[in-house]
């Protein structure tokens, strides 16, 4: 099958069983992903910044920076929100550039993502060790006292 994001970074065939199909199209799950996360920077930005921008500048300005410039979409929505969350007046499309550079957007995302892999490797980890419900009896063999650390 075709993968039909236009912006495929995979070469293009995606496997019928592996691809998430809407409609008739089929798509590599991370292009779909990224083409979902590259509308919902739009919708944000028509939600919180400006119902009527310039279209066409919104959309330039996210392709470049997210197909050209290799910023993560994901991150691109995370930044978005926590800069309007902290403050900024953004009014131009042009504005995602500086949004994308933000530090403090980016330890933000970092303490984030270290926080998201931290608990799916405790999940892991407990899953692995994780032991059967029958009752474990523990009898130690002498109980331990004061005078048995001095010897």
């Amino acid at each position: 099958m075709k993968c039909r994001w236009k912006h495929c970074k995979f070469g293009g065939e995606v496997d019928k069983d592996k691809a998430v199909q809407i409609g008739l199209s089929y798509f590599h799950p991370e292009c779909y992903a990224e083409r979902e996360s590259i509308q919902k920077i739009i919708d944000t930005w028509h939600e919180r910044v400006d119902a009527y921008p310039m279209e066409a500048m919104l959309r330039k300005m996210v392709n470049d920076l997210v197909l050209k410039q290799n910023v993560n979409a994901e991150f691109l929505l995370f930044a978005l929100n926590y800069c309007l969350d902290h403050g900024w007046n953004l009014r131009h499309p042009a504005g995602l550039k500086a949004v994308s550079k933000d530090d403090k957007a980016h330890k933000a995302w970092d303490k984030k993502q270290n926080k998201k892999l931290g608990t799916k490797a405790a999940t892991k980890i407990t899953d692995e060790f994780r032991m059967d419900d029958t009752p474990f009896d523990f009898k130690p063999q002498k109980a331990v006292g004061f005078e048995d650390i001095l010897r």
